[in-house]
């Protein structure tokens, strides 16, 4: 899916730089960008042909339900911050760090301002072209991401994956502008003093804020693999190896048990907890095709925001009973099929 995202975001990127590239015709701008868009356009035309065929749909499920949320917007923003200025890990070095830091940046601003009003000019600390590059395709990435929750049939959330492919470009502007700044400064000590400490105050919050994440990150049980080792010696005895799988999670279940493991009907829709309709009749369908055939079904307590499953509807719809669980509380294993004339016991 992020792979997706970044395709498209440079392509508007690249189309946007050519349109502004300064210093040619308006009529070579427009050429360079119309042959760039006709090749550019062939593999994406040719993967958006071939899902058509496939299945009905352009990019995905049409029927996707979505909302723009403002507060989803400001905490995407606040994530790309973080990048720059990392969250705050306890102790009294960081907020020391963190004062030198503001205090280093404000020294610098005052000193561009000073120059700007003496010099009427900050030529000698334009970056490179890099740097607007860069922030362009930052900018483009970010609203592509926004676009995309208000009017497409996917909802990407805004988490470090999908903003990540933003993270290196922004990083490259930023040290590339301080590199600007402190070559502009060769006659100024106080700037070139301030643009030093800046970056070297900002390189040691990310250092801190990384020796405090990290542990928590790698060290936490949950994913890992000696997790999915209890999860697999847990559940293997308790699927019938004859039973068609299916799963509230089927990547986790095809991926522990090392066999096929079928989606269930979806009991919401898009990137929210949004009810799905036709989710009953969805679920009493695909019992009435499974009929007599063995089944199991393996639920994840913690499954995905968007799938509240529900125990007693999967129970009566696919006539299932509950054979046993995972570790307490995380897996339920539910196989059937029961006996039409009595109720799946709970």
């Amino acid at each position: 899916m992020v792979t997706r995202y970044v395709g498209l975001a440079l392509f508007v990127t690249a189309c946007a730089l050519l349109v502004a590239w300064p210093g040619r015709a308006i009529r070579l701008r427009v050429r360079s960008t119309a042959i760039f868009v006709v090749i550019a356009s062939i593999p994406s035309a040719l993967w958006v042909v071939r899902n058509s065929l496939a299945s009905g749909t352009l990019t995905g499920d049409n029927r996707l339900i979505h909302e723009l949320r403002g507060a989803a917007v400001v905490n995407g923003l606040q994530r790309i911050l973080r990048w720059i200025v990392p969250a705050r890990p306890p102790g009294l070095l960081h907020d020391v760090v963190f004062v030198i830091a503001v205090a280093a940046l404000a020294v610098l601003v005052v000193g561009l301002v000073w120059l700007l009003v003496r010099d009427g000019s900050l030529r000698r600390f334009i970056p490179s072209a890099i740097v607007p590059v860069c922030l362009g395709y930052v900018v483009v990435h970010f609203t592509f991401i926004v676009v995309a929750n208000a009017f497409s049939t996917r909802a990407p959330p805004f988490n470090h994956r999908i903003l990540g492919p933003a993270f290196a470009p922004l990083v490259i502007a930023v040290v590339v502008t301080g590199d600007a700044i402190w070559r502009g400064a060769r006659d100024r000590i106080p700037v070139r003093v301030a643009v030093g400490v800046a970056g070297a105050s900002l390189l040691a919050l990310s250092v801190l804020s990384a020796t405090e994440a990290m542990p928590t990150i790698f060290g936490a049980p949950a994913g890992s693999a000696a997790e999915y080792r209890v999860y697999d010696r847990t559940l293997e005895p308790l699927v019938p190896p004859e039973a068609r799988l299916y799963a509230t999670r089927p990547n986790v279940g095809w991926f522990l048990l090392r066999r096929p493991v079928w989606d269930l009907p979806r009991s919401c829709l898009g990137g929210r907890v949004l009810p799905n309709p036709s989710y009953r009749s969805e679920l009493d369908a695909l019992g009435e095709q499974l009929g007599d055939e063995p089944r199991a079904v393996i639920v994840f307590r913690r499954s995905k925001e968007c799938e509240p499953f529900s125990i007693p509807g999967l129970k009566r719809a696919l006539r299932l009973e509950r054979v046993g669980s995972g570790p307490p509380g995380e897996v339920w294993v539910l196989a059937g099929p029961a006996d039409r004339g009595e109720p799946a016991p709970s």
